[in-house]
C-alpha cells in the first residue's frame, strides 16, 4: 500500500509539471500576438464557487433509477489567462440503500454515500486558441482534469466496501458564461467522469500470478457527473476581477527613454570624473596679502558751523521750528564780520534723482533768502550749492533732508 501511495504521488507531480510545460508551449504563439498584462500577485485571480448536480455509475445501471444528488465546493486560482489550479470537495448523497431499504447488512443508512477531494488543473481553451482579449469572453470552454482521494461511506456508488478509500481521477469540461459588470461571476455546466484508478484495499487488486494491478482508466469503474455551478472571482490588485493589460509604449518612446537613460549615465560618469579630478588636484598654498590701510571717510556732517536746518519730506520751506537755527548763523555772522558762509542743501534717497537735485538746491536757496531778507546778511558774504540726495548724513532717513553751514574762512 505504501508503494502504491508513493507511486500515485509521483504520477500527480508529473502530471502537474507536464501540464505547466504544455501550457507554456501552447500559449507561446498566442502570447506573441497579445499585449502584455500585469503580473499577478499571490493574492490575485482567486475564486470560490459551488455546484449542484446528479451522479450515477457509467455502466450497468438504469440511469434514471440510480441518480444521486451531489454538491461541491471549489476554490481555485488562475495562474495565467490559460492555466489554473483548483481544489474541490464533492459530496454524493444516496437516495436509497442498495436493497431499497434503510439498512444494508446491519449497517445504518448514511445520507452521504461518498466524498471526493480532488486537485484539478483548469485550462481555458478559448484563451489558449483564441488569445486573451483583455477580459473574459461571454462564453468560454474550460476543461478540468486532476486526481484526488475518495471515501465511501455507503455501498452503491463506489467500487469497494463501505468505509473504503481509493484514488480517483476526474476529467470534465466546463461550458462557462462570464457575467457581471466586470465579468466577476462565472456560471457553468459541467459534465465529468470520475474514474477509480486504485482501491485503497490492496487485497482486492492483486493478480493471481502476483503483483499489484496496474493503474488504468476503466469505464466500468467510473461515475458520470452532471452539475451546474457558479464561481465568484475576487477583486485583484489591478482594480479588476481578471487579468488586465499593462499600457505598452511604442518603439520610438522606448528608444527615446533609452536615449535619456544613456545621457544620464554619461553625465553621471562625467560628474564622477570631475569630482575625482577635483579631489586629486593639489591644494594651492595661499599667499599672504597685506591688509589694506583703513580708508578714512570724511563725514559731510563735520562742518565748522554746527546748526543745521531740517526739512520735511519733499519740502524746501523753512519750518518755524527751524528758524532759530538760521538765526544762530545770522548772529554768528554779525559778530564775525569777516565770516563768509557756504550753504549746502541735501535730500534723502527716495524718489527721482533729478527731482532730488532740484529739491536740495531749493533748500539751500530758501536758507540763503531768509539770511538776506529776514536777518539782513549781505549776499556777498553767502554762497550756496545743492548737493543732491545722500544717505551719509545719518542712518535716520529724515536727518538727510537738511541744509548745512560752513565758514569758508575757518580752516
Amino acid at each position: 500500500m505504501k508503494k502504491l501511495v508513493i507511486l500515485l504521488f509521483a504520477v500527480a507531480m508529473t502530471l502537474t509539471a507536464s501540464a505547466q510545460q504544455e501550457n507554456n508551449a501552447a500559449t507561446e504563439p498566442a502570447q506573441k500576438q497579445l499585449k502584455a498584462y500585469y503580473d499577478s500577485k499571490v493574492s490575485d485571480n482567486w475564486y470560490i464557487g459551488a455546484n449542484l448536480g446528479v451522479s450515477f455509475k457509467t455502466t450497468k445501471v438504469a440511469v434514471m433509477k440510480n441518480l444521486n444528488p451531489m454538491f461541491g465546493i471549489r476554490v481555485g486560482r488562475w495562474l495565467t489567462p490559460v492555466f489554473g489550479l483548483a481544489g474541490e470537495l464533492g459530496l454524493n448523497f444516496a437516495n436509497k440503500g442498495v436493497d431499497g431499504n434503510k439498512h444494508f447488512n446491519g449497517i445504518g443508512y448514511n445520507t452521504i454515500a461518498k466524498s471526493d477531494l480532488n486537485l484539478l488543473t483548469t485550462w481555458n481553451f478559448s484563451n489558449l486558441f483564441g488569445g486573451y482579449k483583455g477580459e473574459p469572453r461571454l462564453f468560454e470552454v474550460i476543461p478540468v482534469a486532476g486526481i484526488g482521494w475518495s471515501h465511501c461511506w455507503q455501498p452503491g456508488l463506489d467500487f469497494g466496501d463501505p468505509e473504503s478509500d481509493y484514488f480517483n481521477t476526474k476529467l470534465g469540461i466546463d461550458f462557462t458564461f462570464n457575467l457581471g459588470s466586470q465579468k466577476q461571476w462565472q456560471l457553468y455546466i459541467e459534465p465529468a467522469l470520475l474514474y477509480t484508478i486504485a482501491d485503497g484495499n490492496s487485497d482486492m487488486d492483486v493478480r493471481p500470478e502476483g503483483g499489484s494491478k496496474p493503474l488504468n482508466l476503466n469505464i466500468n469503474k467510473s461515475q458520470f457527473q452532471l452539475s451546474v455551478g457558479f464561481n465568484y472571482k475576487f477583486r485583484n490588485s489591478n482594480g479588476t476581477h481578471n487579468f488586465k493589460f499593462a499600457p505598452l509604449r511604442d518603439q520610438s518612446e522606448i528608444d527615446a527613454l533609452n536615449g535619456k537613460i544613456n545621457d544620464l549615465r554619461n553625465e553621471n560618469d562625467r560628474l564622477k570624473k570631475a569630482l575625482t579630478d577635483c579631489e586629486n588636484k593639489p591644494v594651492p598654498v595661499p599667499v599672504p596679502v597685506p591688509a589694506p590701510a583703513p580708508v578714512v571717510k570724511k563725514d559731510p556732517m563735520q562742518t565748522n558751523l554746527m546748526p543745521k536746518v531740517i526739512f520735511r519730506l519733499d519740502k524746501y520751506v523753512v519750518d518755524a521750528s527751524q528758524v532759530a537755527n538760521v538765526d544762530m548763523i545770522a548772529t554768528y555772522m554779525k559778530k564775525n564780520p569777516e565770516a563768509r558762509v557756504f550753504i549746502k542743501g541735501y535730500a534723502s534717497m527716495e524718489g527721482n534723482i533729478e527731482h532730488n537735485m532740484e529739491l536740495s538746491n531749493n533748500r539751500a536757496q530758501a536758507v540763503y533768502d531768509m539770511l538776506v531778507k529776514k536777518f539782513g546778511i549781505s549776499p556777498s558774504r553767502l554762497s550756496l550749492e545743492g548737493c543732491g540726495p545722500t544717505s551719509e548724513m545719518s542712518d535716520i532717513l529724515e536727518f538727510n533732508r537738511v541744509a548745512t553751514f560752513e565758514d569758508l574762512n575757518k580752516k
